[in-house]
């Protein structure tokens, strides 16, 4: 077989594959012995008919296109492992000589070479809490001490907002048929919790029975029927307790668990600084995520059209697939402006790899059984899993453990490029500032509907 390289486009190789007919004749040959020993042909023994019979009735173009394939697929093969690819080769322009010999086209698309930035254009904004978001942070926590610490005591008379209620209730569909049987269980009644049972509990009493009809539209979640459906509630409250949360001072301190503290004094610096710490944790993981993002919007990877098309075709192709095309589709405008994310997708995607990769080997840093384990038991808690959980699960799915290996990698590339990138801090706003920010996008948001209508009336009349 010998290679020719027919043109080189940023990252793309356009390279010609010719055979020989000799490269043919041993896998023509292979492929007759093997149909003779798998045909019986009359008039002659398994195994014993002569090959020319047998080359004739395979078919020489068939034989010649088995062979091609197979000499295809090794030379791919080498290829791909003697160079780094970006996606897999593509064949095309097949053609056959008439000395009894081919050649085709391959489209080699490698990894392309990525231009990291100065580290010191990625700009990172760094919050800084101010004392009006510490003291709502600790005002929240207390709260939730509070209602976590609740008593119930039993009522008489009628559920309010606040109070707590033991219910049982029935769901029915339209034909009378029970759907979901729920056994009595607490709600606490909390005016923001919206929910339909909670609302139509206010104002019940123990014992007291109650029947409400909800309906769901054709696309409601859940609603698998196709069209618009409704279900009968019954709803019985068992019994009704006031809920009393204890007063914030020095004895609640003491019998509180969950935060340390003799006095309310105590209790309320310990939990400032877990409020500082949580706080601290945040941010640092937001600027993780800015380094990283910065990292990718300014890297630069030079990519032929070629390949940006693959991505393109293959992008369409999964969304196809999954019936998500037509969905994304209609959030666009145009194909031209569809097609343009999907690149753009892409392409970033490309350039968050192997920038990532780039910095890393920078770095001198490895991932490690240790580092691995370490970072696994640090991220288990955000993942709802004690660490054994965590360290078990990724054992037996060879997937999740290299998406955990990237995410160590993100982490470690993100803590080498901190004290590199330019860090500009901003204090938090105020929720003077918050509000009136809010009240100025109301603002502009009105105009703008109001010029919309207006040009409506306009083109109307």
């Amino acid at each position: 077989m010998k290679q020719e390289m027919i043109s080189k486009e940023k990252n793309l190789e356009t390279i010609k594959l010719t055979y020989e007919a000799s490269e043919f004749e041993p896998i023509v040959m292979a492929e007759i012995n093997k149909a003779s020993k798998d045909y019986q042909i009359p008039g002659f023994r398994k195994g014993k008919a002569p090959k020319g019979l047998l080359r004739k009735m395979l078919g020489e173009e068939r034989l010649k296109a088995i062979a091609l394939e197979e000499l295809l697929g090794k030379s791919v093969n080498e290829i791909v492992n003697e160079k780094e690819t970006l996606i897999f080769p593509a064949i095309e322009n097949i053609e056959y000589d008439d000395d009894g010999g081919a050649h085709a086209t391959l489209k080699v698309h490698l990894k392309p070479e990525v231009q990291l930035p100065d580290y010191k254009d990625i700009v990172i904004d760094k919050f800084i809490a101010n004392e009006e978001n510490i003291n709502d942070m600790i005002d929240e926590r207390l709260k939730q001490l509070q209602e976590s610490n609740a008593i119930y005591e039993p009522k008489e008379g009628e559920a309010q907002f606040g109070d707590s209620v033991r219910m049982s209730y029935t769901i029915q569909n339209e034909e009378g048929r029970e759907l979901y049987n729920q056994e009595p269980k607490e709600y606490d009644l909390f005016e923001d919790d919206q929910r339909d049972i909670i609302i139509n509990c206010v104002g019940m009493k123990a014992g007291d029975e109650k029947e409400y009809e909800k309906e769901f539209s054709a696309d409601a979640d859940g609603n698998t029927s196709g069209k618009e459906v409704a279900f009968l509630y019954k709803l019985k409250v068992e019994e009704v307790y006031k809920r009393i949360t204890p007063e914030l001072n020095d004895d609640f301190a003491k019998e509180v668990k969950e935060v340390e503290g003799e006095t309310l004094e105590e209790m309320k610096a310990n939990i400032r600084q877990e409020a500082m710490d949580a706080f601290d944790g945040t941010i640092k993981n937001a600027l993780k995520n800015q380094i990283i993002n910065g990292l990718i919007e300014n890297s630069e990877v030079d990519l032929s059209e070629e390949t940006k098309k693959r991505f393109l075709e293959s992008s369409i192709e999964s969304m196809k697939k999954d019936d998500s095309y037509d969905t994304e589709r209609e959030k666009h405008d145009s194909d031209e402006e569809f097609f343009e994310e999907i690149i753009d997708a892409n392409v970033d995607n490309v350039k968050k790899i192997y920038a990532i990769a780039k910095v890393f080997d920078e770095s001198g840093e490895e991932i490690t059984e240790d580092s691995f384990k370490e970072y696994v038991e640090r991220m288990a808690p955000s993942w709802g899993m004690s660490s054994e959980q965590a360290l078990g699960f990724i054992e037996k799915d060879k997937d999740v453990k290299a998406r955990i290996g990237d995410a160590l990698m993100q982490d470690i590339v993100a803590t080498y490029l901190m004290d590199k990138c330019t860090i500009e801090e901003k204090e938090l706003p105020t929720k003077e500032e918050e509000e009136d920010a809010q009240e100025q996008a109301e603002k502009i948001i009105a105009e703008v509907e109001k010029t919309a209508e207006k040009i409506e009336k306009d083109n109307n009349e």
